[in-house]
């Protein structure tokens, strides 16, 4: 397929723009901020009564995370579906618009106003399995050799020995400077970095310096995670590339299936996180959150041979549906996984779903966010869930979820059912 176009993520990104432009002077004045999708008015849960949109689908996730960071301001996320006439609709926006309602996310067809609930489904482990692994499963993984992903990636050799194709943007490590071994300490180690740097005549600041120290961190991961799987007796390819380099990305898929003849089951989890308020954030490091997710994600849905596949599972965050406070970026490309995920499962016989994870313990993104994320997470009920516990859920949701269940919820809270399913409220009145 063609690679990425400069229009990819354009209306989401020039969302942010405006938001970052314009929000001082819209929070001062109280005022009102209206992102308009059409995607069938059910937010794609239905089917669009247009192509699939990416950048459309980030923008609920980008304005329920603004509606946290921006508490005085009127937020709405309004879905519509283009097939109806401009005399039903004109009067429904405007009366949601003068309307108290703050729920963020509205949807409008002709059966009226519409809201997305999250529903209790627990599986049903009794049946037989939907999909089974095996050692002639071939597995592709991205993120694979770092955090949460490659937890399950040894379970799944654990259980059934599959040949595991693992995609990183971290270069494969080699054995690690003599000077830094064995010294866990943050601080201990950038010191060490920052002293190095300056024996080089490199440059010594804090951004420089945090980020050898981040590659440093990814690379002992990383290492220790191969080295893991290999006393697993696993088969394991590991290849370093740019997920976001649609060509690089769809050269590996191909020689994969060249090497392979087939790929079974694709967990897309590569991502990452740049905490910071829409305020004060950079383009820069919004297409750097938003891309690494969403690029991925498009070329796997142009390449991967439907007919074959078993299973593609997206990793998306709960973020994605709450929305949260310095994470736009993240829940809204998250968004787009979990609307590309209703999309794909129409179209496809493969079960195609996007799990918006809760918290784990010791690895992943709300680890890596550090106690400030986790201690938000808790005051939110969300309990962190355990690296085995975890990739349990995973195993089960892959063999006993079903089709037409495409973006599942799966978390510990402290006294509901963990796992939901997102479905469509109608509600014909605009409160």
């Amino acid at each position: 397929g063609p690679p990425p176009t400069e229009e990819e993520g354009c209306e989401v990104k020039s969302l942010f723009l405006l938001a970052s432009t314009f929000g001082a002077d819209l929070r001062e004045a109280q005022g009102t901020c209206i992102g308009l999708t059409a995607m069938g008015g059910a937010f794609g849960l239905q089917g669009a009564s247009t192509g699939f949109r990416e950048a459309q689908a980030a923008i609920p996730g980008f304005l329920k995370s603004l509606a946290l960071e921006w508490p005085e301001v009127f937020v709405k996320s309004i879905d519509v579906d283009l097939r109806e006439s401009p005399e039903y609709l004109a009067p429904q926006l405007i009366a949601e618009v003068m309307t108290q309602d703050r729920t963020v996310e509205v949807g409008y067809t002709g059966r009226g106003r519409s809201v997305l609930v999250a529903v209790e489904s627990a599986l049903d482990l009794s049946q037989d399995p939907a999909v089974r692994l095996s050692p002639e499963s071939v597995m592709l993984v991205t993120g694979g050799g770092r955090g949460i992903t490659s937890a399950i990636c040894e379970e799944m050799v654990s259980r059934y020995d599959t040949q595991l194709i693992l995609v990183g943007r971290s270069p494969l490590p080699a054995a690690e400077d003599e000077e830094t071994v064995g010294c866990t300490a943050a601080s201990e180690l950038k010191r060490i970095i920052a002293g190095r740097r300056q024996r080089r005549g490199e440059l010594v600041t804090p951004n420089s310096v945090e980020d050898e120290y981040q590659a440093l961190v990814r690379a002992r991961e990383l290492r220790v995670n191969l080295q893991r799987l290999s006393a697993l007796g696993a088969r394991v390819e590991y290849h370093a590339l740019d997920v976001r380099d649609a060509r690089a990305f769809e050269t590996l898929i191909a020689s994969t299936y060249e090497r392979y003849g087939r790929i079974d089951g694709v967990i897309h989890a590569a991502g990452i996180i740049k905490d910071g308020l829409v305020l004060g954030k950079s383009p820069e490091s919004f297409d750097e959150v938003f891309d690494t997710k969403v690029a991925p994600a498009l070329t796997l849905a142009r390449v991967l041979r439907p007919q074959t596949l078993r299973f593609l599972a997206f990793f998306s965050s709960v973020a994605a549906r709450t929305g949260n406070p310095g994470q736009a970026d993240y829940a809204g490309a998250n968004e787009v996984l979990n609307k590309l995920a209703w999309q794909l499962d129409r179209e496809w016989p493969a079960r195609v779903v996007s799990i918006g994870w809760g918290p784990w313990e010791e690895r992943g993104m709300a680890a890596r966010g550090g106690p400030e994320l986790r201690r938000r997470l808790r005051q939110a009920g969300l309990a962190a869930m355990s690296v085995q516990e975890g990739c349990e859920r995973f195993l089960q949701e892959i063999a006993f979820g079903r089709k037409g269940e495409a973006e599942v919820l799966i978390f510990a809270p402290h006294d509901a059912e963990d796992r939901q399913i997102l479905s469509v409220a109608g509600v014909h009145d605009v409160p």
